[in-house]
């Protein structure tokens, strides 16, 4: 090949290049040639390993999307100046999953579980905040790392920062499905009664405080990367309340994350015809002391949420042994229907 032209030289480092690694030698031969075209760096792509047209149309094209080669206005290619490290990255979620436990004193066992990949940029470690301490988390994932604790003087939402780092940084190149579970027990998180003062809802408006809630959702954009939704996506929240909790009205709501005085009723009355359909488990459903609302094909930027009703702080400590009336037994109602039966026989000699 001639030198002259700006395709590629034998005596070119980025010409050594392993047919099996076309991306590689793509990023080596953009960085040695800045300022080539489409048709120069497909062409030395096709003589240096041996693959057709559209296979190296097709990975630069991919190296595009992953932010590792820019494409200028000039119709030129090079490497962005910025490291793809510095590319805010990307998550595609396929399932998201939260289990909350709720103790009879309003502590919580949350065990929280996702499936995701990354779909562009890089992912160096994921993070978990709380406003106050955990009592405990432990964290589980298929990408090996480690945890770390991020105290609120030092984080920058001056929250109680988890920071799963990961061993080695999670890209766009590898399209595995990754899965993450995170258990953390929290002390005093819900309210187990309402208060004194408020009897119940006055003409059909019921009250924040006599409900207790928990959400569950994904925003569009995190402080740290964004998130989407896959085409086949699961959403699932199931709260499981105490044993003899007196549970009052159970209801489901969506609302916006940005604004949560506002619902979304479209999605809103999506879920509650799901919950009509008794051949299905998705919509919101009730057994026992136990609450699950699945949502299939959910939206971004809401908060899918479950509210149940709150007793009032005498049902609550009242033991219900004395609310409980002491079984009749039946063979004495039946002897002294009996006995008042013979005595009203009539009269004996």
């Amino acid at each position: 090949m001639n030198p002259g032209t700006g395709r590629g030289a034998p005596n070119d480092p980025s010409w050594d290049a392993d047919p099996r690694d076309v991306e590689g030698f793509l990023i080596r031969y953009v960085r040695a040639n800045p300022g080539r075209r489409f048709g120069a760096i497909t062409e030395a792509t096709q003589l240096a390993c041996h693959v057709s047209y559209r296979t190296a149309a097709w990975h630069l094209a991919r190296l595009v999307t992953y932010g590792e080669i820019a494409l200028l206005r000039n119709r030129t290619y090079s490497i962005p100046e910025a490291p793809p490290s510095s590319a805010r990255a990307l998550l595609e979620v396929r399932w998201d999953s939260q289990y909350v436990t709720v103790g009879p004193d309003g502590t919580a066992r949350e065990l929280k579980q996702q499936e995701f990949r990354v779909v562009s940029g890089l992912l160096k470690y994921r993070e978990w905040n709380y406003p106050t301490r955990p009592r405990h988390l432990t964290w589980w994932s298929t990408v090996p790392g480690r945890v770390v604790y991020v105290p609120p003087r030092v984080s920058k939402n001056r929250l109680n920062t988890f920071r799963a780092m990961f061993e080695s940084p999670l890209s766009a190149r590898d399209s595995t499905w990754h899965r993450a579970e995170v258990v953390v027990e929290m002390g005093s998180w819900f309210r187990m009664a309402r208060a004194s003062g408020n009897g119940g809802p006055t003409r059909g408006a019921v009250s924040k405080s006599v409900l207790e809630s928990e959400w569950t959702g994904l925003p569009s954009q995190s402080s740290r990367h964004g998130y989407r939704f896959s085409p086949d996506a699961y959403l699932r929240l199931q709260v499981v309340l105490p044993e003899h909790f007196p549970v009052g009205r159970v209801g489901c709501h969506v609302r916006f994350m940005i604004d949560d005085s506002r619902f979304d009723p479209q999605e809103e009355a999506r879920v509650a015809e799901l919950s009509k359909d008794p051949s299905s488990l998705d919509g919101l459903r009730r057994y026992g002391r136990m609450l699950v609302l699945s949502v299939p094909q959910p939206l971004l930027d809401r908060r899918y949420e479950i509210d149940w009703g709150l007793p009032s702080i005498a049902t609550r400590s009242r033991p219900r042994a004395a609310t409980r009336r002491p079984p009749r037994d039946p063979t004495a109602a039946r002897g002294g229907l009996r006995r008042a039966s013979v005595r009203s026989a009539g009269p004996t000699r």
